[in-house]
């Protein structure tokens, strides 16, 4: 995530604890699942420490995979 980080309406917390494998930061992904309008604040770890992110969607993924796959 870049600072400052993007408005609350433009970030989807997704968690898919299989994983995916990807060679960079800014490695495209297409995830499929269900979403759901769901306000929260999370806790992002820089190189230089933690900061709060407002979040206005969630996300439960059936799939995740590289983008163009």
């Amino acid at each position: 995530i870049h600072t400052p980080p993007p408005p609350a309406n433009q970030v989807v917390h997704v968690v898919y604890p299989e994983g995916i494998e990807i060679n960079g930061l800014f490695t495209p992904v297409w995830i499929s699942g269900e979403i759901a309008a769901e306000r929260s604040i999370q806790s992002i770890g820089y190189v230089d420490g933690q900061t709060p992110v407002s979040v206005s969607y969630t996300m439960q993924p059936d799939a995740v995979q590289k983008y163009g796959n």
